[in-house]
Formats: structure tokens, sequence, C-alpha cells
């Protein structure tokens, strides 16, 4: 999920009482939850943007670090506009690690406002970061081999064909950034019809390196789930045993930009993902427009973390590409712009010209039902990646 973020610009800080509730039969996976116990005075960061924020809770008790993202936290739940504003000095933060529910109560007005917890980092020491960095992300410079990036002539091989013609993007039930709906017209154009394998990553990281670009690693190595890792003996980028047919996580949408041009290829635009994604009956999810089931996506309630991307061919989209939804959710070309529908660009919109965070597609193995609507956006920092972000790439078409 979404996931869109755990890039925490620590500029004030509000100090408090809270209380975190979790028991240890909430933890299922080592590494994810930590059961910190008890209750702890708390420091809070917030973070809010125009479209989700991060809420940064830090125990000077235990020197634990805790970030939680929500994609429905707008900026008017702070004082100000300011990036980092905490809105009350009275407020209480219990959070159910099991469910991924965040409640925070105002003491002064009694008012509870509670959040579904789509994201949130693994508990780190050391206190807080002093600078822009992204919980256990890449701060070093690439290791292992490294040439000049080459570019191999465009194949078709495992890409499903999207013709040219209209369809019908966006929706008048979802946000307000996937709003108005409207006719959309594209040149013909391929996308894989599977989403990117860390095995195919792992073979651009022999040819290239794992390279910085943007101010980070290409690839987070040192996440807890990372599935591919730098073999000191042999001096090559390798695959965990098991998970080389699962989606690559944990790329920054530099690196999904660089593998894609290295095999030919490119990113696809939001208009072309969504497209792929649900053809041009208007349907809801890439299978139509039934409500999702554990048989045909994998999401929330299905269990968690990846599978083959080969799996769900029964949940493929019109055009026959595989998990649209579900799995990871995938790095698009464009900047994100939550106004940009409304500018009325018809024909092979490309996004806003500039910007400072990228869109990303499609309800990952966090995902809820509503997540997993076609048109449903989410949005991140180009140089940060996530355990449930991955992507595939386009080709346009003859």
């Amino acid at each position: 999920m979404k996931k869109i973020f755990l890039v925490f610009f620590l500029l004030s800080v509000l100090a408090l009482i809270g209380f975190i509730v979790v028991s240890a039969d909430d933890l299922s996976y080592d590494g994810i939850y930590k059961d910190i116990g008890g209750s702890y005075n708390l420091n809070v960061f917030v973070q809010s943007y125009d479209n989700g924020g991060t809420l940064l809770i830090y125990t000077f008790d235990t020197d634990k670090m805790y970030a939680f993202w929500d994609s429905e936290v707008e900026s008017d739940l702070f004082n100000s506009s300011d990036p980092i504003n905490p809105k009350d000095s009275n407020l209480t933060v219990h959070f159910d690690f099991k469910n991924m529910i965040l409640y925070i109560i105002d003491a002064t007005t009694g008012i509870t406002n509670t959040y579904r917890c789509y994201k949130y980092a693994n508990a780190v020491s050391g206190g807080i970061p002093s600078t822009t960095t992204t919980v256990e992300g890449p701060t070093t410079t690439s290791i292992g081999p490294s040439s000049t990036t080459t570019t191999i002539p465009g194949q078709t091989e495992n890409m499903v064909y999207v013709p040219a013609g209209e369809f019908l993007m966006g929706s008048d039930i979802g946000r307000a950034d996937e709003k108005p709906v409207r006719h959309v017209y594209l040149d013909a154009f391929y996308i894989d019809k599977y989403e990117v394998t860390n095995k195919e990553f792992a073979e651009f990281l022999n040819a290239n390196g794992n390279q910085e670009e943007g101010g980070a690693l290409w690839y987070n190595l040192n996440h807890v789930h990372s599935r591919i890792y730098y073999d000191e003996q042999d001096q090559k980028y390798k695959v965990f045993g098991g998970y080389e047919n699962h989606p690559v996580n944990l790329v920054t949408w530099y690196g999904a930009k660089a593998y894609c041009e290295w095999k030919g290829k490119r990113l696809p635009t939001e208009a072309e993902w969504e497209k792929a994604a649900r053809g041009t009956d208007g349907r809801t999810y890439p299978w139509g427009f039934d409500d999702p089931t554990c048989d045909i996506v994998r999401y929330f309630p299905c269990g968690y973390g990846t599978v083959r991307v080969d799996n769900f061919a029964n949940g493929q989209s019109p055009y026959g590409a595989i998990q649209m939804a579900g799995n990871v959710s995938e790095w698009v070309n464009d900047w994100y712009d939550r106004e940009y529908y409304k500018l009325g660009i018809n024909e092979n919109p490309q996004g806003p010209e500039t910007g400072t965070r990228k869109a990303f597609r499609g309800g990952s193995y966090w995902a809820d039902s509503d997540e997993l609507r076609v048109s449903y956006r989410y949005v991140g920092n180009p140089d940060a990646c996530w355990d449930d972000v991955g992507f595939r790439c386009a080709l346009c078409g003859q």
C-alpha cells in the first residue's frame, strides 16, 4: 500500500503522554511488529501532505521509533499548512498493531480520530534521524560491479498489447484525486504481462551496479524484506531462494525507471496503467465489477507478503495483464498532482511537467478492497521505497 512516505522532516516536536497497546499474540511477523509493552512517554512528529500524512512516534523511554502513514490524513487535521505541525499538546496515541489501527485522542475536545495505517516502519534504535531520511533506507554508495547502462532493443515477449482508443479514466465514487471521470484517448502501447521479478532486477543490478540516484540507491539491500542480496564472495547480486519469481520490491522510482530503460522500455503513464488494468468498459477492478476474493487477488484479508507474479491469472485485466491489483503496487512515470484530472487533458496525458512526488498504482498485499480499485491513486517520494511497491514496464505500440 499503498503505501508514500516514510520521509520525515523533523522540524518540531510535541511531548505528550501516550499508550501503544499491543500483546504478544498480535505479533505474527518477526521484525515487523515490536512489542514495546506498557505505557511510555512519547514524542510525536507529524508530517502532513495534501494527500496523506505521516505520524512519527518516538518513545524516548525505549529509544525506539515508529512511523505510521495514512492516505486519508488531510492537511486540515493540523493547525497550519506547515509540513510538520502537531495538532494539540493534549493528545493520546493508541495503536493496534494487529489490525493496524491508529487512534489519536484529543483530551481537550474529547474527539478520537481513527486512522487505518497502511504503512509503518520497523522499530529503529538510535534515536530520531537528524536529517531527511527513509527509515532503514539506503545511505551508502553502490557496491558490486558497475558498468555503463546499456539499452537492449525493445521486445514484446511477455507483454500484452493495448490497442489505441478511448477509455473511461477516474471514478466519481472514489477520492477527490480520482475525479472527474472522463474519456481519455491513448495511442496503442504494450505493457508487461507480469510485474518485474526479483530475478530480473538482480540481473539488472549485476549489469549496472546498485547506483545512487536522487539521493538513494536504486534498491534497498538492508530492509528486513529485501529479497536480493550482494554475495561478497562471488561479487554478484543474488535472490534468496524461493523468491526468484516474486515481484521485486524496495525499489525507488529512479531504480524502476532505470530498469525499464535498460530493457529498452519505459515506465507506463498513469493513464496507460489504468487503461491496461480496466479496459474500456469502466470496470471497478481488473477482473470486472465483482468484489475481490482471495482466489483472484492477493490483498490484505488473504495473507501477508508477496506471491509469484504468475499467480491469480483468473484475476487478469481485459488485455491479459496479471496482478494489476494486489501483490505489489506499481510505480508509474507521472509526477503526482491531485488536481491534474481537472485540467481536462484527454489525449495521451503525460502527467504534470514537474513535481516533487511520483504516482504509483494498484493496491498491494497490504490493500483493502477500496484500494484495489483501478482508479485508486497512491503517491510517494521518488527516492523512497517500500516492501509492497514494485513496477512493470511499457513500450509504445506500432
